[in-house]
């Protein structure tokens, strides 16, 4: 009959090694979840945010046009790996004085983005000596895209404050979509925030860079 062998406790490990499956002192085996979903990403370094900053934000351009402002990740062509979208949030600086649909839109050239009229930070998410250093994606405020992109989410629409048409309207809130690695950027790819009508906005990416 064949039989195995199980740990009780905690197992402290380094890359490379093995170990045996960790059991209960009931020897019943236990299997939990290694942290949060992106914590080995981020511990291991591979883990980048951009946002625009505050407090004044940025103000957008209206749905897909090429000259853009707002919030826009890039992965340069060539660059060897592959940019995975984790998460973006939104947040209106400000009352809107229209209603507004928010989205992402994506697109792709093979010489990529080019024009980064108003580069922002991308920086690392495991903040230690590493924080401050660029990753390969690139984060801007205002752009030349090189082709016009096609909207690829729709994330709902940010209402009107104070009243109108004789209906009063709750304050704007941020958001947060979680976009859990469903969205790949290849080398020459980009996608940034959509409005369908002008807002002054704080936004982020937050991406996981993965070698090729």
């Amino acid at each position: 009959m064949a039989s195995s062998e199980g740990r009780v406790g905690e197992v402290s490990l380094s890359d490379t090694n093995f170990a045996t499956a960790r059991i209960d002192r009931r020897g019943q085996l236990v299997v939990v979840g290694g942290g949060g979903g992106y914590q080995e990403s981020a511990w291991r370094g591979r883990t980048y945010s951009g946002e625009n900053q505050g407090p004044g934000g940025t103000t957008t351009t209206v749905a897909l046009a090429t000259t853009y402002t707002g919030l826009v990740l890039s992965n340069p062509a060539g660059s060897g790996v592959n940019l995975v979208i984790n998460s973006v949030g939104i947040g209106v600086v400000g009352a809107p004085t229209a209603l507004s649909s928010l989205g992402m839109f994506a697109g792709w050239t093979t010489a990529g983005l080019v024009t980064h009229t108003t580069p922002l930070i991308a920086h690392n998410n495991k903040w230690d000596s590493t924080a401050g250093t660029n990753g390969t994606g690139l984060i801007d405020s205002a752009a030349t895209l090189p082709v016009a992109p096609l909207l690829i989410r729709s994330y709902g629409t940010i209402p009107i404050t104070g009243v109108t048409a004789q209906v009063v309207n709750a304050p704007v809130s941020g958001v947060i979509f979680d976009e859990q690695g469903s969205i790949v950027l290849t080398a020459g790819a980009f996608a940034g925030i959509y409005t369908s009508t002008v807002l002054t906005i704080i936004a982020h990416f937050n991406w996981t860079e993965v070698p090729v």
